[in-house]
């Protein structure tokens, strides 16, 4: 790999090009779960 930027771009471009129910878990269902978590001091 002689140039990390420019492939970390890429990848992050394609990811992000993918629909959420591409992931396992799925995003959606991930991102809900993150919603429901309290943290407190």
């Amino acid at each position: 790999m002689t140039d990390p930027l420019t492939y970390i771009d890429f990848m992050a471009q394609m990811l992000n090009g993918l629909a959420s129910n591409s992931f396992s878990p799925d995003l959606a269902a991930l991102d809900a779960m993150i919603a429901t978590l309290l943290v407190s001091p």
